[in-house]
């Protein structure tokens, strides 16, 4: 015989004791304060393209230290660093190896102050031309000005983190 779907959700119960995965925003919040806690947030940076022969490669950097540590690789073409120039707006740049001030590209940077950013945090992006040795030695050169490597997936839990995401 044909049941009515309420006939058979009588049965399993109202919809919110169905669910067992979902996180109540009390324990996402408990879990948000313990994470902030835990380990102060350093500066991280990873490549946010795929890899591979692309026209275009991005290179994310996301924390306290955002600004300088980027600041240190490229140059607005006015001369100056990113650190003094407004939020939420795009820039040419020039990358250059601070160990040898050589040219390595002309690009663009975005800027994005916190909290106004995608995971709360100051966030730059340097768009550049693609190809992975470039985006690798850019990548390199931040970690040698004091980023680390992003783990995997620390650009969201960052987001989460800060409440740009929800569970």
């Amino acid at each position: 015989p044909h049941q009515s779907s309420r006939e058979v959700e009588s049965r399993a119960g109202p919809p919110a004791a169905r669910r067992r995965r979902s996180t109540s925003p009390t324990r996402a919040a408990a879990y948000r304060n313990q994470e902030m806690k835990a380990e102060p947030a350093r500066t991280i940076a990873a490549i946010a393209t795929p890899p591979g022969s692309g026209a275009l490669g991005v290179i994310r950097v996301s924390g306290p230290d955002a600004l300088a540590i980027a600041g240190g690789i490229v140059c607005v073409s006015a001369g100056d660093g990113l650190e003094g120039r407004p939020s939420r707006r795009l820039f040419s740049i020039r990358v250059h190896d601070p160990a040898t001030s050589r040219t390595l590209d002309h690009g663009q940077a975005a800027i994005m102050r916190a909290p106004s950013s995608s995971t709360g945090e100051d966030v730059v992006e340097v768009s550049c031309h693609g190809g992975i040795r470039l985006t690798q030695k850019i990548l390199e050169m931040l970690y040698q000005a004091g980023a680390r490597a992003a783990d995997p997936g620390e650009f969201t839990k960052r987001a989460f983190l800060h409440g740009k995401l929800d569970l």
